[in-house]
């Protein structure tokens, strides 16, 4: 087993890929299965074995309405998984060309310069995903050492 790859555990809560419905709901953005989820009392913020969140899932589907809902439900928008990135980072590499959740995700507070575990912050990140409409929609997004992305 390499140093990447994760060792699952049973967990009762999670399904054998070790998702719960709330993140199959927030994958396929399935907002009404998403609120029934939430009001039956399932964790906004529960992570699979790589501490993805739901948030995570919603974001890098690019499902407004979904992470919307989740916020709403107490999801904390800079979590990190495992690798410390957070919905913000999923919501960037996803993005193809909207750039709502980002907005979303900047709008609840989502930190632009939050590093993960190799030490890059989103918005430095910008500067180097091929999709020519990151760096567009993120050039205004202040680094942390006061450079702009662009």
């Amino acid at each position: 087993m390499s140093k990447w790859q994760t060792i699952r555990h049973a967990r009762p809560d999670l399904e054998r890929y070790v998702r719960s419905e709330l993140h199959h709901a927030a994958s396929d953005g399935d907002v009404a299965r998403a609120n029934s989820l939430l009001a039956s009392g399932v964790d906004p913020a529960l992570p699979d074995d790589d501490g993805w969140t739901p948030s995570h899932i919603a974001a890098q589907a690019l499902s407004v309405a979904t992470c919307e809902v989740l916020l709403r439900a107490g999801a904390a928008v800079d979590r990190p998984d495992n690798f410390g990135n957070a919905p913000f980072l999923r919501a960037m590499f996803a993005f193809r060309g909207s750039g709502e959740v980002i907005a979303l995700l900047l709008q609840h507070g989502a930190d632009p310069n939050r590093t993960n575990t190799s030490g890059v912050p989103p918005a430095r990140r910008a500067r180097t995903i091929s999709n020519y409409h990151v760096p567009q929609r993120c050039h205004d997004l202040p680094l942390d050492d006061g450079e702009r992305t662009d």
